[in-house]
């Protein structure tokens, strides 16, 4: 069962890899390339998107690398720190104001991928 929980982690970070990296970077540079920024802050921000995105894929290929070398175990611990910790982001800039975030995937795909890396450790 174990292997299975590793898996579902992997497969939730690799389509948040999907879903943040394509098609959510297409609305966000297209929300940032209309709004008036500095052309350096613009591209520092699309930086920063591109890099979670690597972030996620990372993710998702070490917890697949979990599911199949179980006694990897231990090198999952700092995604799902990182899965709960970004979750905590999301739901620290709703409480303070940020409503719209309710409706992003973000926390939801990231307290997932934290939880069923948890159980299965």
């Amino acid at each position: 069962m174990t292997y299975w929980l590793w898996m579902s982690a992997g497969g939730m970070a690799l389509a948040a890899t999907v879903i943040h990296g394509i098609w959510g970077r297409k609305i966000y540079l297209g929300n940032i390339n209309a709004a008036e920024m500095e052309g350096i802050t613009k591209s520092l921000s699309a930086v920063s998107w591109d890099a979670f995105s690597v972030q996620l894929l990372v993710s998702a290929l070490t917890l697949f690398y979990v599911a199949n070398n179980p006694d990897a175990a231990l090198i999952a611990v700092p995604i799902i720190i990182m899965s709960f910790l970004g979750a905590g982001v999301f739901m620290g800039l709703y409480v303070t104001g940020h409503k719209n975030l309710i409706s992003l995937p973000g926390a939801y795909l990231l307290l997932a991928i934290g939880g069923l890396g948890w159980v299965a450790l």
